[in-house]
């Protein structure tokens, strides 16, 4: 099964033993042009010739196959292209359904400081600032000089859905005239278009004016599902001189994804781009 368009990628440059995460931009005949992937380290890592192995997950499932790239092109982003696999050669990688106890952890990795999310037979799933850092220096470089909010809201939900694992649907939600939710720039598919405040997760962080992180949102009272796949979410509050902008809203098909290190993060990226609106 081929990736799909958004679809999120994990792109491994075997030859550098470097992983890059990544976005399906256009799939073709007989290419599938990704993203180049916003991270200063990638650069000069990638020319004519170069073998990758693709990775990606559709469902609860997990797709890999091996590609070499042929080219790039610069549209309105830049673009690497590679190969297109035939579909026999694209491997489903069994996944292990393991028992996951939610523990947070200090740990030092490398002289990084790291916190576990949770922990199982499998392993560790890990939180690091370091990488919301970079995020974070990407979004001031895209923000700069550019006083559009659409494109603004754009550009962040965008690096933000490159940036983020794990997730299936993020963007914003704006105040309109009406004192109500409405749906702005997003990643992810189809979404409710306007939502009460008060009403939902959405409505209740931008009613309550603070972050919300919910580990269950089946959980939730009065939850609005948008999509059936969420089952975890966290929504930020856009506030400016006192005013409530919108919210940033991102969910996961995975229960309790958010952890307190992605809310301060986040807090952090949303206090960058109000800046700019």
């Amino acid at each position: 099964m081929y990736p799909k368009v958004n679809q999120n990628i994990i792109i491994e440059i075997k030859r550098e033993d470097k992983t890059f995460k990544s976005i399906v931009a256009e799939v073709g005949k007989k290419e599938i042009f990704i993203g180049f992937p916003m991270d200063l380290t990638i650069l000069g890592l990638l020319p004519t010739g170069t073998i990758v192995e693709i990775t990606y997950s559709i469902g609860e499932n997990l797709y890999k196959f091996s590609s070499s790239i042929i080219g790039k092109r610069n549209d309105k982003m830049p673009l690497i292209i590679i190969s297109k696999p035939d579909e026999k050669d694209i491997k489903k990688i069994q996944r292990r359904n393991n028992f996951r106890v939610k523990a947070n952890l200090s740990v030092n990795l490398k002289n990084n400081a790291v916190t576990t999310v949770d922990v199982s037979a499998g392993g560790l799933q890990l939180s690091v600032k370091e990488n919301f850092e970079l995020v974070k220096k990407q979004l001031v470089a895209l923000l700069h000089g550019e006083k559009n909010q659409i494109a603004n809201l754009s550009n962040t939900s965008a690096l933000l859905n490159q940036f983020l694992d794990r997730i299936n649907w993020v963007g914003f939600y704006l105040v309109d005239e009406n004192n109500e939710l409405v749906l702005g720039p997003f990643q992810g598919l189809p979404a409710c278009v306007r939502i009460p405040l008060g009403k939902g997760v959405c409505g209740t962080s931008a009613k309550n004016l603070e972050t919300i992180r919910v580990e269950d949102v089946h959980q939730f009272p009065g939850h609005i599902a948008c999509d059936a796949a969420s089952n975890s979410e966290i929504v930020i509050p856009l506030i400016k001189d006192g005013k409530l902008l919108g919210v940033l809203d991102i969910d996961s098909p995975i229960k309790n994804r958010f952890d307190e290190v992605d809310q301060e993060q986040l807090e952090e990226i949303t206090a960058i781009l109000v800046e700019h609106l």
